[in-house]
């Protein structure tokens, strides 16, 4: 705790009613199934929100992120979709729906996400990697090996872009 300015107790209540049954603290309690892998039972809490505050970029995003993982490609990248309109700037949200787009070998498409993602972030490693792999399976091995090469050369602990090029040469 740091010093500073008090608040009045009836302000701080007052704040804390706005808060209960929010957008904000339905997504919050969500997050401890998401961080138990339950992601069946986190997806509820992020559905709720978004419909309690359907400009809710990072909720979208974990709608996506639980469908991923459950293997429902569509509705990945319908969430993350709705995540990019809201937060055009996220990344993180490219990089995931570009890694749905290529669980359904659409490569060329998942190739533009992470493209995307490299251009918001261009110390994006794990969206190098991303695209190198999906380069490897259109058969442009030159062109992925240059992808695993940034990967390490951003992060040099990153594995699976070490694995990745050795299987690319």
């Amino acid at each position: 705790l740091t010093p500073g300015k008090g608040i009045i107790l009836a302000d701080w209540e007052e704040g804390r009613k706005k808060w209960l049954g929010s957008a904000e603290e339905i997504y919050s309690k969500g997050l401890p199934f998401l961080w138990a892998e339950k992601y069946e039972d986190a997806l509820p809490f992020f559905e709720e929100a978004v419909k309690r505050n359907p400009r809710y970029a990072e909720a979208y995003f974990q709608i996506g992120f639980c469908n991923d993982l459950l293997l429902r490609n569509e509705a990945a990248i319908k969430a993350y979709t709705q995540a990019i309109q809201i937060k055009p700037d996220f990344s993180v949200a490219y990089n995931n729906r570009g890694n749905a787009y290529y669980n359904k070998g659409q490569y060329d498409q998942a190739i533009k996400d992470y493209d995307k993602a490299i251009e918001i972030d261009p110390m994006y490693a794990n969206a190098y990697n991303n695209r190198g792999n999906a380069y490897g399976n259109k058969g442009q091995h030159d062109q992925a090996i240059k992808d695993y090469n940034k990967a390490i050369e951003i992060d040099p602990k990153n594995a699976n872009a070490y694995n990745n090029r050795g299987l690319a040469y």
